[in-house]
Order: structure tokens, then C-alpha cells, then sequence
């Protein structure tokens, strides 16, 4: 039993590991905003979304 306890804890250490990945968002999200959201608000939104979100990565289109 004692020779296979840290082996279990290895793979119990992997689910962990597994677990935290598919709770963390990630993927492409597209946003379609105005020119002047683009300038005024999303300048100070994105710096704090990218840093709580590392593995979304924005698209951002910005038209009338």
C-alpha cells in the first residue's frame, strides 16, 4: 500500500490539474461595438478581462 500512495497522489494531483483547466473559460469571444465604445470603454475594460481571462482571446470589430 505504501508504494502505491504516491502514485495515487499523482493521479489525484492530474484530476486536480483537469478539473481547474475545464473550469477555466477559454476560446475566441467576437465583439461587434460601436467606434465610440471602442475608444471610450474598452480601453479600460480589456487590460482587467485579459488578465482574469488569459485563454480568451478578443475579436474586436468596431464600426458605426
Amino acid at each position: 500500500m505504501r508504494r502505491l500512495l504516491p502514485a495515487m497522489n499523482e493521479v489525484n494531483a492530474a484530476l486536480d490539474s483537469l478539473n481547474r483547466y475545464r473550469n477555466t473559460p477559454g476560446g475566441t469571444l467576437r465583439l461587434n461595438v460601436p467606434v465610440s465604445a471602442a475608444r471610450l470603454v474598452l480601453p479600460a475594460l480589456v487590460p482587467e478581462f485579459i488578465r482574469r481571462y488569459p485563454n480568451i482571446q478578443l475579436e474586436i470589430v468596431a464600426g458605426k
